[in-house]
């Protein structure tokens, strides 16, 4: 039994067993062995576990996000661009879990952070903040306040790695002819589902320009927030629950290195065992 919902008679208990058994006969049918994936650590934590996307989805049927752009980046990342993306980057990982647990999965947006599960900010990097760009948090607040999962972009960030640096920029910078966003992002990650380097040759230009695009970011850091860890071999070991998890070696997914823009069978893999976890 799982501590986040509440069973109040016998019959809620047995449609909820039935369809909990019916999920895991279905991740069990497809699952694959040998995939790379872990759950985060922090899972272990009843409070921040309750936060995870991945139990929202479950338990409400809903997930409700809420965007936050600081006044400076408004003319670079306009609201409706990044709403788009965010809930594209969101239905990767949902079309998923929608199809092992038979129930359809609503995506909303709140002004209102206290009232969203998901909170995506667009801002300088603060004092302190020694990520490459991009994070996931949790934030646990004190009741009656909603605990949610951030997502944090530092757009002010520039990569100088190598002889050019690079800074976010809109992927929308890179629509062809006649082209709208919202199909090149249904074409990227659903219809014919690419890599960034297929992305970048297709549109003649560099693996760094579509990296630093905030719908690369999301497809990556929603993966957090619905409970996955990164990994990389630096990361495997520190952020990965060793109960959940894989065994190395690694191979290239999503939540490896983000070259994706979509779901390889590694990704899937991680999220079949999210979905077992919390039914």
């Amino acid at each position: 039994m799982d501590y986040f919902v509440n069973l109040k008679t016998s019959s809620q208990w047995t449609k909820r067993t039935f369809s909990s058994i019916s999920i895991l006969i279905l991740c069990l049918t497809f699952a694959t062995p040998a995939h790379t994936w872990g759950l985060k650590k922090e899972l272990n934590n009843p409070e921040t576990a309750s936060t995870c996307l991945t139990v929202k989805a479950l338990k409400n049927k809903e997930i409700v996000y809420s965007l936050k752009i600081d006044p400076e980046f408004l003319n670079n990342f306009p609201v409706s661009e990044l709403s788009l993306e965010i809930e594209t980057a969101l239905r990767i990982w949902l079309i998923h879990l929608e199809k092992l647990s038979g129930s359809h999965v609503k995506i909303s947006r709140n002004e209102n952070t206290d009232q969203s599960d998901l909170v995506v900010e667009i801002g300088r990097r603060e004092p302190g903040d020694d990520s490459n760009g991009a994070f996931t948090q949790t934030i646990l607040q004190p009741a009656p306040q909603r605990n949610f999962i951030k997502v944090k972009i530092n757009a002010d960030l520039m990569s100088s790695k190598t002889q050019t640096s690079y800074q976010y920029q809109r992927i929308s910078k890179f629509l062809e002819h006649d082209e709208s966003l919202e199909s090149m992002l249904e074409e990227i990650s659903f219809q014919e589902p690419q890599t960034l380097d297929e992305f970048a040759n297709r549109r003649n230009i560099t693996h760094a320009d579509v990296f630093w695009t905030p719908y690369r970011v999301f497809s990556h850091e929603f993966g957090h927030a619905f409970g996955l860890c990164d990994t990389n071999p630096d990361l495997f070991e520190a952020q990965c629950d060793p109960e959940y998890r894989s065994t190395p070696p690694q191979r290239p997914s999503i939540m490896l290195y983000s070259n994706f823009f979509y779901l390889t069978n590694d990704d899937l893999e991680g999220l079949k065992t999210l979905i077992m976890r919390f039914i």
